[in-house]
């Protein structure tokens, strides 16, 4: 089971690009000083799991999700 926060920079320049980045590092640095995931998720989030707080639910090493996301989460 894992949790995201998704910040889309589908079709952005890369000064759209960089600006999401330093807003994901704020959102990052918030929730590591106590601010609450899925609260940060429903207000930062860019996809349809934003209004779950970020959840994905359970799901298998299976290639449902990007490689570097699955790498990730199940520590390969």
């Amino acid at each position: 089971r894992a949790s995201h926060i998704l910040f889309n920079t589908q079709g952005a320049d890369d000064v759209a690009k960089a600006a999401a980045k330093v807003r994901a590092q704020d959102v990052l640095t918030q929730i590591k000083g106590g601010a609450s995931f899925e609260t940060m998720a429903r207000i930062n989030g860019s996809d349809g799991t934003a209004q779950q707080g970020g959840d994905l639910g359970y799901f298998s090493n299976n290639g449902r999700m990007i490689p570097a996301f699955e790498n990730a989460v199940f520590g390969q």
